[in-house]
This record gives C-alpha cells, structure tokens and sequence, in this order.
C-alpha cells in the first residue's frame, strides 16, 4: 500500500521519506551495571556471564575494586528525534536494560551462601546513555552524546517505550528534521501485519 500524507491525501514516495527524516534516526547507547547494596551500605556490582561449559554463573566485585569496571555492560538500539527540543523516542529496554533482568539476579543471589543474606537491595545504574548521529562512524564511548531519561512511558513492560533527551535540550544540527508523531496511529489493535505507518 502507498503512504499518504494525511494532510494532503497525497502519496508519498519511500525515497522522499528518507531523504526528509534520515537524519532524525540515531543509534542509542546505554552503558550501565548492576548493584546489589548491603544494608550497610557496601555495594556490589555484578554481572551473570556464561562459562566455557554452557552454564552461567554470577560473578560480582565490590565498587571500589578496579575489577568492577569489566562489569559494566552496554546495549544498544535505534532511536529518533521526535521534536525541536531533542526528545528521543526509544525503546525502553534500551533505556532501562536492567528491569527485566533483576529477577534473575535476584534468583542468583538467592543461590549464593554469601550473598543471599547481605544484599538489602539490587538495582540498575546508568554509567552513560546517549546517541550517535546516523551515518557517524562509532569509535568508542567518546562519540556518544549524552542524554538524559525522561520517562519509562509506562510501568507496563510490554510497552516498549521510552523518551530520552539531549542534555542541552536541543537538536544537535539544524538540518535535522524531526519525526513528526502528532498523526501517528495511537489503537495498535487496528495494525494490519505488513501494513506501513
């Protein structure tokens, strides 16, 4: 089926599509660990990794040794400026990747003689969260710019949303125009598989 324009009714080609909106899409970083924290307050960071037999194991460090730091972990994903004040919508397991892993660890603490009863609490914690402009090559850490989370869009985890923005509010070029989601279709139960939107 073609893509109308819904103020015009006129078809619109794919190609006029991409050369508008393009540069809008971006490539979403989040480097972040996992926190399990005593009541004392002494903090563990950890990480489940899979051993050479197939098994995973849990392994952990406390924050202040330099090991910690091969703990943390990074996600990556698409994204797309959808205004001029630099919001980015997307998606929310890129934004929050812990939430649907905590249980797991939870269950992986609870297996562990030492652990099981000095954690008080397990937690997410973003290291850096941004983006790379689409079309940028991706060297390293320093080519992300920063953003901020803004919302999880919703508690319900199914719905896999969530909005970032830039630390300075703003597009990074001004040639960049940004996805206009005012029209966008809001009652999923009327997507047709296959459909454009």
């Amino acid at each position: 089926k073609p893509i109308i324009d819904t103020n015009t009714g006129k078809e619109i080609p794919e190609t006029e599509i991409y050369a508008k909106y393009s540069k809008a899409v971006v490539c979403v970083f989040h480097f972040y660990r996992i926190v399990a924290e005593s009541p004392g307050g002494k903090k563990l960071i950890l990480r489940i990794v899979k051993t050479d037999d197939n098994q995973y194991k849990l392994i952990y460090f406390l924050d202040d040794d330099p090991n910690s730091q091969k703990l943390i972990q990074g996600i990556n994903g698409t994204g797309f400026f959808a205004d001029h004040n630099g919001t980015i919508i997307t998606n929310r397991h890129v934004a929050i990747p812990w939430q649907s892993y905590i249980d797991l660890y939870k269950r992986f603490i609870a297996q562990d003689s030492q652990l099981k009863n000095a954690v008080s609490e397990i937690y997410g914690q973003s290291i850096k969260v941004g983006y790379v402009l689409n079309g940028t090559t991706y060297t390293g850490l320093n080519d992300v710019v920063n953003c901020v989370i803004l919302s999880q869009k919703t508690d319900n985890i199914e719905k896999d949303v969530a909005l970032l923005q830039t630390k300075n509010r703003r597009l990074p070029d001004t040639e960049i125009i940004p996805i206009d989601i005012s029209n966008a279709m809001t009652d999923e139960t009327k997507l047709i598989s296959g459909q454009k939107v």
